[in-house]
């Protein structure tokens, strides 16, 4: 978990969880929600014919505990909408590092299929997310590198304690 001061903001999905995901254990998603459930949140998206959802009562919620909220979103509408409403907000861009080396620790801890790892590792080399996310950088305050290890938690903790203190 990231730190006791932060709450994950969970998301409706309508993709099913995997192989390797507790539905009853997932921090992040309620799975398998009706299209129109997901629809019906403040704020929805696509990621690979599948939708996401959140309201913005979910995050407040979490802030009026005197807790940050986290979510992990794919939409860089909603990021700019989000940051625009909270001026404190802080975005960082989790950027993968896809090699042989990643998709070998992928197979290793995960049950899925190679092919299912690799669509999923190899997704941000599409056009659209290059194109998108490069043109929107200044919108992140940071960027923090995936490579599917311990690293990435110890490195997200350090910009958030970094960027809090600014």
């Amino acid at each position: 978990m990231i730190g006791s001061n932060y709450n994950v903001v969970k998301k409706r999905t309508t993709r099913a969880p995997r192989k390797n995901e507790n539905p009853n254990k997932n921090i992040e998603f309620i799975f398998a929600c009706q299209k129109n459930e997901v629809e019906g949140c403040d704020y929805y998206y696509s990621f690979r014919n599948e939708l996401y959802g959140f309201n913005i009562n979910d995050i407040n919620v979490i802030l009026q505990n005197n807790l940050n909220a986290v979510i992990i979103i794919k939409a860089i509408d909603i990021i700019k909408i989000l940051k625009e409403m909270q001026k404190n907000t802080i975005s960082i861009l989790c950027d993968p590092v896809v090699h042989a080396e990643c998709m070998e620790k992928h197979l290793e801890k995960s049950e899925d299929t190679e092919d299912n790892i690799k669509r999923r590792l190899y997704h941000y080399d599409e056009e659209k997310f290059k194109v998108e996310y490069s043109n929107n950088l200044d919108i992140f305050d940071a960027i923090v590198v995936n490579k599917y290890d311990e690293s990435f938690l110890v490195d997200f903790k350090n910009i958030l304690l970094e960027i809090g203190e600014s």
